[in-house]
């Protein structure tokens, strides 16, 4: 068997939207599917959202590190 592709965010958008239309239809004993593909997007944006907020505060340590000032400060001391 062939590695499979990894699974994205339009993928997980694209089953939702499946599984919406298949607990309409169908009845909620499908609901457990929708749940699962909600909280895997869920927790997919808030692990970005983490992410992105460690590097920004990396970014800005190192900055403050080696003596940089962030655009404003360095315009209004100038």
């Amino acid at each position: 068997m062939g590695r499979s592709k990894p699974v994205t965010t339009s993928d997980i958008e694209e089953a939702l939207d499946i599984a919406a239309r298949v607990v309409d239809q169908f009845g909620y004993k499908y609901w457990p599917i929708f749940e699962r593909l909600e909280a895997e997007l869920e927790s997919r944006a808030n692990r970005e959202k983490r992410l992105q907020s460690r590097l920004d505060r990396l970014c800005h340590d190192a900055s403050m590190a080696i003596g940089l000032r962030p655009p404003q400060e360095s315009r209004e001391n100038s």
